[in-house]
């Protein structure tokens, strides 16, 4: 099921995201997206990369799945002047420097991860590693920034960071003077790491060299070669591109179990308030006078009673509803009711509505047997289009 997402923002474009998987909130740089035309045009690749991710995850066997919650355009990089990845991640954190009251518009429309993306940063990019379940509840481990140029691999790589994945033990030894970082193999399990097969020589690169997604650029910088599929570690997968003896990962990189173990953590962060879904007007209207800053996961009851509602597609969005009320307005399609959890309905009130289509309704009757209050009379549909036929012969 679609989860439709509607903020009215000049400078927020937010896209369809599924109801199943983690949802990414990107911020990117205003410079690489002068007009409305150009920001379009990066709202569609981002979603594009999210489709990437979710392709790795499934090339790596992992059942992660990667959505966008929105993308909002702001002035991150300070007119360019800004290019220190760390900075930048440290205004994400402090919410400043074109990142302010971005933990409130990730709760509000349900992201769980904040990714920068700018044009001209010291790296392709950075983020903040988690390493406890106390740094996968709150918003303070998942930020991360990058180049655009660099593409969906790096936003894998960075938001692995943020998932508790560390670079590994091969990036360790061979940055022995710590040129890099101080601290490649801390991860959330210990094991969450990246994978290689290779020795730390440029001078002698092989066709069997290789390293995953979570060793990245690392396997350039120490060995001159660019052989790093998209996959995570996973010692369970035997994959062609994973070197001479086709294995992906060992007791001492395995990502995959990793996220499974966490994947929970990745996708419950966040869940987005009811008033930002897409919905009929007259519904949405109704909705966003009376449940505005609702959770969709705390959202059990709707009263929308006679409220002028003509339509109500989007309210199978509501999957908590228990008690529905409906009634006295002039609603004609009940089909959305449908998708609701009839585990969890207990009344659903369309007295009233005598618009309504009777086929649809007596299938609800159907579906929530003893829990609808039907309208005195509706619509007969099929009847009015045998007779709009023979008008027409």
């Amino acid at each position: 099921m679609k989860l439709h997402i509607n903020i009215i923002l000049s400078v927020l474009l937010l896209i369809p995201g599924s109801a199943f998987g983690y949802d990414i909130l990107f911020v990117v740089d205003n410079s690489l997206a002068p007009n409305a035309t150009a920001q379009a045009v990066l709202a569609d690749q981002m979603d594009n990369w999210a489709q990437d991710l979710t392709n790795y995850y499934a090339e790596s066997n992992s059942s992660l799945n990667a959505n966008v919650a929105g993308v909002i355009f702001r002035n991150i990089s300070n007119n360019g002047l800004q290019t220190n990845s760390q900075t930048i991640l440290n205004n994400m954190r402090a919410q400043t420097g074109g990142f302010e009251n971005m933990t409130l518009l990730a709760d509000e429309i349900g992201a769980d991860f904040v990714a920068g993306i700018t044009g001209n940063i010291d790296g392709c990019g950075r983020a903040w590693r988690a390493r406890n379940t106390a740094d996968l509840a709150g918003m303070n481990f998942a930020y991360s920034i990058q180049e655009l140029y660099c593409g969906s691999d790096t936003l894998a790589h960075e938001l692995g960071h943020n998932m508790g994945l560390s670079h590994g033990p091969w990036v360790e030894q061979c940055d022995e003077n710590n040129e890099y970082s101080t601290d490649h193999v801390s991860s959330i399990t210990g094991y969450g790491a990246g994978y290689a097969e290779a020795d730390c020589n440029p001078a002698t690169i092989n066709a069997n060299e290789f390293g995953t997604l979570m060793v990245g650029n690392y396997l350039w910088y120490f060995t001159g070669s660019n052989n790093v599929p998209n996959i995570f570690s996973n010692p369970n997968l035997t994959n062609i591109a994973c070197g001479a003896t086709d294995t992906c990962g060992d007791a001492s990189s395995n990502s995959v179990t990793t996220m499974g173990l966490y994947q929970n953590y990745y996708e419950i962060r966040n869940s987005p308030d009811v008033h930002t879904l897409v919905y009929a007007p007259s519904l949405s209207n109704c909705i966003t006078s009376k449940y505005k800053g609702v959770e969709i996961d705390a959202m059990t009851n709707l009263n929308c009673s006679a409220g002028s509602i003509t339509a109500i597609d989007g309210v199978e969005q509501l999957t908590q509803l228990s008690l529905v009320d409906l009634s006295y307005n002039n609603i004609v399609a009940v089909s959305p009711l449908e998708k609701l959890n009839p585990s969890l309905i207990s009344q659903i009130n369309l007295y009233g509505n005598n618009t309504a289509i009777c086929s649809q309704l007596k299938k609800l009757q159907d579906l929530y047997p003893g829990k609808i209050n039907l309208p005195d009379d509706c619509f007969n549909l099929a009847a009015f289009m045998g007779i709009i036929n023979n008008i027409l012969l």
